[in-house]
């Protein structure tokens, strides 16, 4: 009852307009708290969507930084210490593809890839492909770095190749990082797709340099030379990469998909209008079993008070062929029968509130349903029996 009503309650000065009158002091917190629920409602909520946008981030930086330092180190003289600082960050981006991996997950339940969000959920998932691609040949380059011994012909031919290697990975990573920013929102305009186009260009570009510098150096120090196996598998790697990168990137822009309202085209296969008009049985499966469901949700209405078990149990009288109907219905009827009689006896012979009898109940119910159920899945003709007196007994009981 409310203080004003409640005659046990003194209401002098109730509602006066001060500040020590309990309607002030009322206004002022339901005000309060009205504003802190409105600001606390107006907050843009944590979703797993947006940490995978972060972490694609973080990822790519993580692989462009570690693309550059591996062709840096290479191109060296000699090996430094840097090489065990880098393992860790190979380390941790394999922990941050985990994690996208979880997230990618999550953000499915958060709108069932409804829209525009469905589509940047597809391109994160594509992004993710792609590193795993690249993650892969970083591990390969990495072996390749620790092996390499840095001799005489190495230095030579790095002292070469180096300008053309560190441009080739620069060009790779402006144009992973810009792809990854710009499918954040799921949309490319056509400014983002020119700026794509130029450092595609780039890339082949750099590309074609690359090849071009590394056939002549391998021909002056020899095709065959076993001293610069190692050198040509990094190199073939670096080309790997770019070429992953460049697919990655057409394949964003130029293969982009589309809002699907999701939701909607599930609805539509709810009914099937073509099969409506063609098939003619299904057609008399459909009008037959809806009007068996009417007259059962007019039943139940008027004539039991909203007692469903009518309409229950001719939706499991159900059955797809008119000449089977009435062989699967009298199975199905005897199941009825049958299981709801076994499960109310069951239930009147331990109907107690002892412990010891409801433990015992508790096995009983195991029991009858590992029975029933092994009936139906082990024999296909009275599977549809053994089903309907594990649903029956079991619900008595």
């Amino acid at each position: 009852m409310m203080n004003f009503a409640n005659p046990l309650v003194k209401t002098s000065g109730y509602m006066d307009l001060a500040w020590e009158s309990e309607m002030v002091v009322t206004i002022v917190v339901q005000l309060a708290g009205s504003f802190i629920a409105t600001a606390a409602v107006m907050l843009l909520p944590k979703t797993a969507q947006g940490k995978v946008k972060g972490l694609a981030a973080r990822m790519t930086l993580e692989t462009t930084k570690l693309l550059s330092f591996f062709t840096d180190y290479y191109s060296g003289t000699h090996k430094t210490l840097k090489m065990n600082i880098l393992n860790s960050t190979l380390t941790n981006m394999r922990e941050d593809m985990q994690e996208q991996n979880e997230k990618l997950d999550s953000s499915w339940w958060e709108t069932f890839d409804w829209g525009n969000r469905g589509v940047v959920r597809y391109l994160m998932l594509s992004h993710l492909k792609m590193l795993t691609d690249l993650e892969r040949r970083l591990s390969i380059m990495q072996i390749a770095v620790q092996n390499e011994t840095f001799d005489d012909k190495h230095d030579r031919a790095m002292q070469v190749m180096k300008p053309d290697m560190m441009e080739l990975a620069k060009a790779i990573g402006d144009l992973l990082m810009y792809c990854t920013l710009s499918a954040s929102d799921g949309k490319f305009s056509a400014s983002e797709k020119m700026q794509v186009g130029k450092y595609q260009e780039a890339v082949e570009q750099a590309r074609e340099q690359h090849k071009k510098t590394w056939k002549s150096e391998r021909l002056r120090q020899g095709a065959l030379s076993r001293e610069m196996r190692q050198e040509s598998f990094f190199s073939l790697e670096l080309d790997s990469m770019s070429r992953i990168v460049l697919d990655f990137s057409e394949h964003f822009t130029k293969e982009q998909p589309q809002p699907v309202n999701i939701a909607f085209g599930y609805l539509k296969k709810l009914v099937d209008i073509k099969k409506l008009h063609s098939d003619s049985d299904y057609r008399n499966f459909i009008v037959r079993n809806w009007i068996s469901m009417m007259l059962a949700w007019w039943w139940a209405v008027f004539g039991h008070r909203f007692n469903t078990a009518i309409l229950v149990n001719v939706i499991l009288m159900m059955t797809e062929i008119p000449g089977n109907a009435l062989i699967m219905n009298l199975q199905k009827l005897q199941a009825l029968v049958l299981g709801s009689l076994s499960g109310v006896t069951m239930y009147r012979v331990f109907s107690t509130c002892w412990i010891v009898v409801r433990m015992v109940k508790t096995g009983v119910l195991f029991f009858y349903v590992l029975f029933t159920m092994f009936i139906a899945r082990y024999s296909p003709e009275f599977s549809t029996v053994g089903l309907l007196l594990a649903v029956q007994g079991g619900s008595k009981l």
